[in-house]
């Protein structure tokens, strides 16, 4: 039987010459950037933070190692700085409402007591009522009397 090396070039190798691979890893499965993609970042006038520069450029077994491990931790980096905005995102968007909380809730009592307010006017407003109403009812009474006094 035929041994095989456990070095990620000779891994990669194996996968390529058997045509099916026997030891699949976890970053085969990850979407990443293509490595046109990653050429054309690298050649842009402002590479990305995480992107390691030189890129390797040969095709051999060890340089497509490299180039995978550039990708890799390039996609690192970028999820890295997405979680990073997420986190920031969540923390200003709980910051402001907070925030939009506080200034509500102070609303509510500043309106709470302008309610207790124009309630006391009101009633005090309503006994004036009712009190005009009173002395209107015995000022009709006594011209009532006084209509059937006059003979």
């Amino acid at each position: 039987m035929k041994s095989i090396s456990t070095s990620p070039s000779a891994l990669l190798a194996h996968s390529r010459s058997s045509g099916s691979c026997c030891c699949r890893s976890e970053y085969q499965n990850l979407p990443l950037h293509s490595v046109e993609e990653l050429r054309q970042l690298a050649e842009s006038d402002t590479p990305p933070k995480g992107l390691e520069l030189p890129l390797p450029e040969g095709e051999s077994e060890e340089e497509l190692h490299q180039l995978m491990l550039v990708r890799l931790a390039f996609e690192l980096a970028e999820r890295k700085r997405s979680v990073a905005f997420h986190v920031l995102s969540w923390k200003s968007r709980k910051l402001s409402l907070s925030t939009l909380s506080d200034r509500f809730e102070e609303d509510r009592k500043t309106l709470g007591l302008e309610k207790a307010k124009l309630v006391k006017e009101n009633q005090v407003k309503k006994s004036r009522l009712e009190e005009l109403e009173k002395q209107l009812t015995e000022f009709v009474d006594v011209s009532l009397l006084f209509l059937s006094l006059d003979p």
